[in-house]
């Protein structure tokens, strides 16, 4: 099987769990409904969690895990999700089954916008976002976000590479993010699906048009669908 064949049969897999973690969206909205009113928001700072080799995946994870009173490691993490060891970084894939034996969900998707950031981010959803380290380093790079300001135009992160509180201007996080087709990972606990279906629909993100995208992306050749990996920690 190719890289590119397998990229898209494991896309699929994950089109068909994205519809059954955001099934009933429609009845969330109303009284769970999100807006971007709010010109600036914060979630924390999140905890940093400064990465190993190739380590940024599972430090990000354990960063959000952090966020919602859940203590692992980034070498926990990294022993589910990087079985592989430190010669590639981590896929996606592995991250539904290891949250739900911490007792959390996991939404994964593509087609992420700067509306979508900010209003998980409003909502109270840390965002793990699949970009690149810079626009001189297109290694692939997993980035948790914590916080948006509209007035200084700027995503704050909390990077496991490149430090705490680190900010990107809303330019060049698309930039960033559009190198792996603006995909996102969401952690969250059963008790805010409501909130989170809500939020999504709100943001205007559709699952099947966004992965649809994707597909065809993929199958063009226009997508980079390698495994995230990043330099050691300085």
């Amino acid at each position: 099987m190719t890289t590119t064949v397998a990229a898209v049969c494991r896309r699929r897999f994950l089109l068909g769990l994205v519809g059954s973690m955001v099934a009933g969206s429609a009845l969330a909205r109303g009284a769970h409904a999100a807006t971007l009113s709010r010109r600036a928001a914060s979630l924390g700072p999140l905890i940093n969690i400064p990465q190993t080799y190739n380590n940024c995946g599972p430090a990000a994870v354990a960063e959000v895990l952090a966020y919602w009173g859940i203590s692992q490691t980034q070498g926990q993490a990294q022993a589910v999700l990087r079985v592989d060891g430190p010669v590639v970084g981590m896929t996606f894939y592995g991250v539904p089954s290891y949250a739900r034996t911490l007792g959390l969900r996991t939404l994964i998707g593509v087609g992420g916008s700067e509306t979508l950031v900010k209003m998980l981010i409003a909502n109270r959803f840390p965002v793990i976002a699949h970009q690149v380290i810079s626009l001189a380093d297109y290694t692939g790079h997993w980035r948790p976000v914590q916080a948006y300001d509209d007035s200084q135009g700027v995503f704050v992160t909390s990077d496991p590479y490149l430090g705490p509180n680190y900010r990107l201007s809303y330019s060049t996080f698309a930039q960033l993010w559009a190198q792996r087709d603006y995909a996102f990972i969401i952690l969250y606990p059963a008790s805010r699906q409501a909130a989170l279906n809500a939020t999504l629909s709100a943001a205007g993100w559709n699952k099947a048009a966004a992965f649809r995208q994707d597909l065809a992306l993929l199958q063009a050749g226009q997508l980079d669908a390698s495994p995230a990996a990043a330099p050691a920690a300085t």
